[in-house]
């Protein structure tokens, strides 16, 4: 790119990479789900009566309602990267134990520093301190991880002009085509 205008216009427009993680922070639900599911399933298998037909109903009811508990429960996340700066800061304020191998090989102190970047990276919800603790406090590993990972992509990782499968088949069902391509 040799005219440096359009490079101002882009430098204008840049940003630091954002992702978004939903959770469920009712994921107690799921075997509530679980159960109404494996209810519904020998309901099906036995039903012949049509009071038997109204008790699959209901319980299909039950089902959808706990499926809409779970979404009301749920919270979508927007992470947004540091930049290198941030980053090697968050580093050095959070330097690897000495008796630790991974801390060693990564060069910081993984128990501190994970929570500190899923932390530092969530612009929203806005959480206060307060309100972090008691969300740090309930989330199970997977639900952390899922944070984490997404942490770590914003400020690590190659950033890619992402490929919807989903407009392809769209624009392909109407006629047109669309290709992955890489930023």
């Amino acid at each position: 790119m040799s005219d440096p205008t359009a490079f101002e216009d882009l430098l204008q427009a840049a940003a630091l990479p954002e992702k978004t993680v939903e959770l469920c922070l009712r994921p107690d639900l799921v075997a509530e789900v679980e159960d109404l599911e494996r209810e519904l399933r020998d309901l099906r298998t036995s039903t012949v009566t049509m009071s038997d037909r109204g008790k699959l109903r209901r319980v299909a009811e039950q089902i959808e309602a706990r499926r809409a508990d779970m979404q009301q429960a749920s919270v979508v996340f927007r992470l947004r990267g540091l930049n290198r700066r941030d980053w090697a800061a968050l580093i050095a304020a959070h330097p690897g134990r000495k008796d630790s191998d991974v801390d060693r090989k990564l060069g910081y102190n993984t128990e501190s520093f994970f929570p500190a970047i899923i932390r530092a990276s969530i612009i929203e919800p806005l959480l206060s301190d307060e309100q972090w603790e008691r969300l740090d406090a309930v989330l199970p590993s997977s639900q952390f991880d899922a944070l984490l990972d997404a942490a770590l992509a914003v400020s690590r990782r190659k950033v890619d002009v992402p490929f919807s499968l989903a407009a392809s088949a769209t624009l392909q069902s109407s006629g047109e085509t669309s290709s992955p391509q890489s930023a």
